[in-house]
């Protein structure tokens, strides 16, 4: 009976660990979306600030210019929705016009 119990214990022990550790589809999902907003917005040729819709998620683009150097700019993506309405993953990188 012990040794039952040890066994189980052990086996959830494991399974919990593995469980938390690994990146959920959601997650995967909205990094995916976000890899395929920068590679569109770094070969736009429009800089303005969207937002548009993508499997359930919202996802907003900013872009942004540096003082002092106009031909270089930042674009930030970041992702509002989803099965938690609360998540937030963004993405910044500099791109030249």
């Amino acid at each position: 009976m012990i040794l039952i119990i040890v066994v189980f214990g052990t086996a959830m022990m494991i399974l919990g660990n593995v469980s938390r550790s690994a990146p959920s589809l959601q997650k995967v999902k909205r990094q995916a979306v976000l890899r395929d907003a920068l590679l569109r917005a770094e070969h736009s040729s429009s800089r303005t600030d969207s937002i548009f819709m993508t499997n359930d998620m919202e996802v907003h683009r900013e872009f942004r210019s540096y003082p002092g150097m106009p031909e270089i700019s930042s674009v930030r993506l970041y992702i509002l929705g989803g099965e938690k309405k609360d998540t937030l993953d963004f993405v910044e990188k500099i791109v030249e016009k």
